[in-house]
Parts: C-alpha cells; structure tokens; sequence
C-alpha cells in the first residue's frame, strides 16, 4: 500500500484525530491547573456555528472566520472564567456542562439561523487534512510552551496542591485565567475546523457523545501532558479500524474495559504507563553497563608518594 492510497482510505479518519485532539486539548489546559471545567466543548459548538453562519451566508472568508472565531471564542471564555472565579472543583464541572447544555438548546431552537434540531449543512468544505494537521501541530508548540519553563513549574505546582503553590507566590488566578483563554480559543479553533471540513453541524455535534469522548481521551491518554492528549486521540481515533472484525457492542466493551483498567492501574494514562517502562529500561541499562575501571597511578607518581612517607 502507498502513502497515497493510505491518505485517500483515512483522510476522514485524520480529520476525526486531529479535531478529537484539539477538543481534548481544551480541557487538558484547564486541567493542568487543577480545573475541571468543560467549557471548552461549548465553545467548540459556539466556533463551529459561528463559522458556520458567516461562511454559508458569504459574509466573512473561511481563513477570516478561523482567526475571528479563535479570538471571540477565548475573550468570552477569560470573560466566563472570570465570572466563575470563586466555583471550584465539581461545582464547576456541574455549571461548564450546564453553558455546554443551554448552547444545545439554543442551537435546536435556533430556526433559521442555525438549522434547528438538524442542523446546518451545506457549508463550503475548506479544510482538509493537511490543514488540520498543521492546526494540531501549532497547538502542540503552545502547549510546549506551557508545560516549559516557569508556566510548567506553576501549573505542576497549582494542579499538585493550589493553596501551598498560592503561599509560595504564584499568582493562581492568573493561571486560571490564562487557561480558561486558551481552553477557549483552542475549542473554537476545533469548533471551526469541524464545520469547515465536514459541511455541517447539528446540536448533536457538541452532545453528551463529543462529551465522553473528551473526557475519555484525557482520561486514556493523560492529564498531565500534550503528549498523553496525542496518544489518547490517537487511540480513540483509530481504535475502530483496529478492531474492525469486532462487532460495534464488542468494540464499546473494549473500549470500556480498556478505561477501567487505565483508571485503576494507571491514572496518569497511556504516557505514564510508558514513561514508567522507559524508566524501568533507563534503569535495567544502566545496572548492565560496567562501572569504569580505576587505571592505576604513573610510576613517578608512586615514587613521590613513597618518598612522602
């Protein structure tokens, strides 16, 4: 098989991959500060209408209305978490899956202007593969940033135990804050992506289905890193066509059983089971290579310490 005729049978699949990454990585950025919140999966609805409107209607072009909806998207989210500053823990998760619930409502009832309970559709396909792909990649050189450096030492800090890292000086609301901003824009990036690759988008787009496959990614994967997110959106994206012999009830049970065992064996996911057995490797090569050998002092050397003594 060539590298053509594999990106012709799952372009599709590589669009799925790459916008799953995207919607989890608006959680996972949240997350690393120590917030659960699901706002992210709302403004996911709210880019993809967004740019669904504006384009169908022909009143912005599609790379315009990538970067409008980007920008709008984490403005409003910094404005909601800034509204939400003093809700914690559950009762955050409880209210950002209420904004998620009331946005469905809105656009099932929405009439013309965002198609109702079936959605809107017809909308000129812009993005392909490529484009998503390079999207991700963008994502992923922010998020190095993030997880680096000072911002790295402060989030670990803040998701660890915020009231010591608020002791020791690190300004938690500011973080919050900047999380909920690119929880924002990265869910309205994906949101975009979506209606511009697939041509539509109905309520259900943004439902309790797009829900547990967010949670289920960072869940898979793992919280603490991009790189646990990548390997969770890879393995949800492309676990269909693995098990493709499967009937669709015998792929959900694995599927189900696969996150139990991750969540009681393994909660830091997929990357903390391998940077154990990379470390586990580093170990078992290190006690296998042989101490270096003492090479025995030059001659002139033994004679002067003789004479010493």
């Amino acid at each position: 098989m060539t590298l053509s005729s594999w990106y012709a049978g799952n372009e599709t699949t590589i669009i799925t991959f790459g916008i799953t990454f995207l919607l989890a990585m608006s959680m996972q950025v949240t997350m690393r500060v120590g917030v659960l919140s699901l706002a992210g999966l709302g403004f996911y609805a709210v880019g993809s209408y967004a740019t669904g409107i504006v384009v169908l209607r022909d009143i912005i072009p599609a790379p315009v209305a990538i970067l409008a909806s980007i920008v709008v998207c984490g403005l409003l989210s910094l404005a909601f978490g800034l509204a939400l500053h003093r809700v914690r823990g559950l009762y955050l998760a409880m209210v950002t899956l209420g904004f998620v619930l009331i946005l469905g409502v809105i656009a099932a009832n929405g009439g013309t202007l965002t198609g109702g309970a079936n959605g809107m559709y017809g909308v000129p396909i812009t993005i392909s593969a490529p484009e998503v792909v390079l999207a991700s990649l963008v994502v992923i050189a922010a998020a190095c940033l993030w997880e680096r450096g000072r911002a790295g030492r402060a989030t670990n800090a803040l998701r660890t135990d915020q009231l010591l890292s608020t002791s020791v000086g690190i300004d938690a609301r500011r973080m919050r804050n900047i999380s909920f901003l690119l929880s924002g824009a990265i869910g309205g990036l994906a949101g975009s992506l979506n209606v511009l690759s697939f041509g539509a988008v109905s309520p259900s787009d943004a439902g309790f289905a797009m829900l547990t496959t967010m949670i289920t990614v960072v869940i898979v994967g793992g919280q603490r890193s991009w790189a646990g997110v990548l390997l969770g959106a890879i393995l949800i994206s492309w676990l269909p066509t693995w098990l493709v012999w499967f009937e669709g009830a015998t792929r959900e049970i694995i599927l189900g059983l696969l996150i139990v065992v991750l969540g009681m064996f393994a909660p830091d996911g997929l990357l903390g089971v391998f940077s154990w057995l990379f470390g586990r490797l580093r170990g078992i090569r290190r006690r296998s290579v042989p101490p270096p050998v003492a090479e025995p002092p030059p001659a002139r050397q033994l004679e002067e310490s003789s004479r010493v003594r």
